[in-house]
């Protein structure tokens, strides 16, 4: 299975409702984004993505090209109960 789920930390609060829906706007246009939920305050972004679509290089890189920058990210596949492992800091 190629799902899988990455929390995407963000190196600023997107805790405007402008910041959130630039954040939705940019993830959900891209071919292989499944979902995505933000939490605001605590800067982070959940996004379920199929892994033969998309790579997590290319979320990221989608959203530090449109100025949101990124302090840390990791991923694991959805469908297995196993924790996320840190792939960046």
């Amino acid at each position: 299975m190629n799902r899988y789920i990455a929390v995407i930390r963000l190196a600023r609060r997107a805790d405007t409702r402008a910041s959130r829906d630039t954040v939705d706007a940019l993830l959900g246009r891209l071919r292989g984004v499944e979902s995505i939920d933000q939490d605001g305050p605590a800067a982070s972004v959940l996004v379920w993505f199929n892994r033969a679509l998309i790579s997590l290089g290319d979320i990221v890189r989608t959203l530090e090209d449109h100025g949101v920058r990124v302090a840390a990210v990791a991923q694991s596949r959805a469908d297995a109960g196993s924790q996320v492992h840190a792939v960046g800091a």
